[in-house]
């Protein structure tokens, strides 16, 4: 675990919430969930989640979050730096959202984004 890099990302109590119980439903509490950021979509990167069982925590910068392990690379943490994560669940979605001060525009969909 990279001990020098500090957490780039913050999460509201609803995000909190959606990740312990999507860990809880998937029946791994001790899995880590990893965020991250990859090239690609239209405008240069894209954000994923995904559920990490076996992480490799060599280059990578962990945090408990509520009952939850979150995992970064510290690739993407200089793209994800000051990065709130929210939840929202309505009538026509349910998600993870990010709201990133390093983002210089946003695709029409929402799905990238550029610096």
């Amino acid at each position: 675990m990279d001990e020098t890099h500090s957490f780039p990302l913050e999460f509201t109590q609803e995000a909190r919430e959606a990740l312990e119980r999507k860990l809880h439903g998937r029946g791994t509490p001790n899995a880590y969930v990893r965020f991250g950021v990859k090239g690609g979509g239209c405008t240069g990167f894209r954000y994923f989640i995904e559920f990490d069982d076996e992480p490799t925590l060599e280059k990578s910068i962990s945090r408990s979050v509520g009952m939850a392990k979150v995992i970064v690379d510290v690739k993407s943490a200089t793209l994800l730096s000051g990065t709130i994560v929210t939840y929202t669940k309505s009538f026509m979605y349910e998600g993870f959202g990010f709201e990133n001060p390093n983002e210089a525009s946003r695709c029409s969909c929402g799905k990238s984004f550029t610096v």
